[in-house]
């Protein structure tokens, strides 16, 4: 006979000989409460597969010394009638149960979030504080929350899609694209290592998600009024912003290249086998290889008066152009803010150095593959695995030229003002 709930709540420890004994209540089908010594009451399924008897524990009626209810009756008859479902499949379910613990717990470790906090552990070596903190706030306050609770694997291309619009509706494009990409390269990050199976990020394209992006034209100058600005430049009171701006005129450096720029990366000193260069390392650039820089002669002596200067402010920084009040690096409003001091704050950019650059060169005739190089652009047709040092010889000449026509264009200034006083400098 089937077992009731007040059999069940009154099953008592027993007594035979003096000594606790061990029993079983039966309900039927193999389901059946077993009795301990102690006074636990456990539901257990007799059940035989491929010949074999086995017992399968379903879970505890109570603690022993516990009249606190933890699996019903019911509850146990509803648990014994899904784990007859897998022997009747031929499924023993204590495997079964194993093993979707197994997948639970390995679901739990290779959680977004647990991959994202190993990710940014590996990310943060190379980069710039500024950086990594930037990353670091965008996981935590806006791409975790949103897929945090995902296993890696369990992400489809249509969560993203979904998350990335999300995003953009409510803090932007720009937004949503920057932290497309983080996930994209957490996902890429935990296949590498065995985590993910796949990066379902792969497949995706902002441009076919997200709304157009706004077309920015950075300001910049004519050929016609750099002499104004060199000049002005040559005159500024700050001497390290000013030693700044002149080394991104000269090399072409995006502003985040400059203002991380390390002296690990600089050689001015060389030897005789190697002529002064720059070589940021690939993790710390755009297309993610790494970019060098031969100097000209201007561009080596700034860095010559940069060690200069470091030595005389006894500055221990790694960087080239060190922070202030606790900032490990120039800011990037340092060159901003010059640019408007000089008069020239809606009229040129850091940017604005390189797009005044290419036009000139590319007018002068210049190879356009040195001018893309130099821009650490990837020129079209360029093989994937182009050598760090293509075009060396042709772009160290190339940059020499324009480093001297740069001069040129200053001098220009100082003899327009030596004609006419009233010129001055802005």
């Amino acid at each position: 006979m089937a077992l009731t709930a007040a059999e069940v709540n009154g099953a008592k420890v027993r007594i035979e000989g003096g000594q606790a004994k061990a029993y079983k209540l039966f309900d039927g089908g193999g389901l059946y409460l077993h009795v301990t010594e102690t006074g636990a009451k456990l539901w257990r399924y007799q059940f035989r597969l491929d010949g074999k008897q086995s017992i399968y524990s379903i879970g505890k009626y109570t603690d022993a010394g516990s009249n606190r209810v933890i699996m019903s009756l019911a509850a146990a008859r509803d648990a014994h009638r899904e784990a007859k479902k897998l022997v009747d499949a031929g499924t023993n379910p204590t495997s079964h149960r194993k093993s979707r613990i197994e997948a639970e717990k390995a679901a739990k470790v290779h959680s977004f979030t647990s991959v994202a906090r190993e990710w940014l552990d590996w990310f943060r070596h190379g980069k710039s504080e500024r950086h990594v903190t930037v990353t670091e706030s965008r996981l935590n306050r806006v791409i975790l929350p949103a897929l945090g609770g995902y296993a890696v694997n369990d992400i489809k291309p249509q969560t993203l899609v979904d998350f990335a619009k999300a995003i953009e509706s409510e803090s932007g494009r720009e937004m949503a694209d920057r932290c497309l990409m983080v996930v994209g390269q957490v996902l890429r990050w935990a296949v590498s290592n065995g985590m993910a199976k796949q990066n379902v990020h792969a497949g995706l394209r902002p441009s076919e998600i997200l709304k157009p992006a706004r077309v920015v034209n950075f300001a910049r100058l004519e050929e016609k009024d750099l002499p104004g600005l060199l000049r002005s430049i040559d005159v500024y009171s700050g001497t390290l912003a000013r030693l700044a701006m002149k080394l991104m005129a000269y090399t072409l450096l995006r502003t985040g290249e400059l203002i991380n720029l390390r002296w690990s990366d600089v050689c001015v000193d060389c030897g005789d086998t190697d002529a002064p260069k720059i070589t940021i390392p690939g993790e710390r650039m755009k297309a993610g290889r790494d970019h060098v820089v031969p100097l000209s002669r201007q561009a080596a002596h700034i860095c010559t008066l940069l060690k200069q200067y470091r030595k005389m402010t006894d500055s221990k920084s790694q960087y080239v152009f060190p922070g202030t009040q606790g900032a490990a690096t120039m800011s990037n409003m340092t060159l901003l803010v010059m640019f408007k001091r000089m008069g020239y704050g809606k009229k040129m950019t850091g940017h604005g150095w390189r797009g005044v650059a290419s036009t000139i060169l590319n007018e002068k005739g210049f190879n356009r593959d040195w001018i893309e190089l130099a821009l650490a652009h990837v020129p079209q047709g360029v093989r994937h695995d182009y050598n760090k040092a293509l075009y060396l010889d042709g772009r160290r000449k190339m940059l020499q030229w324009y480093a001297d026509r740069l001069d040129t264009l200053a001098k220009q200034a100082s003899q327009q003002e030596a004609h006419d006083p009233n010129l001055g400098v802005r």
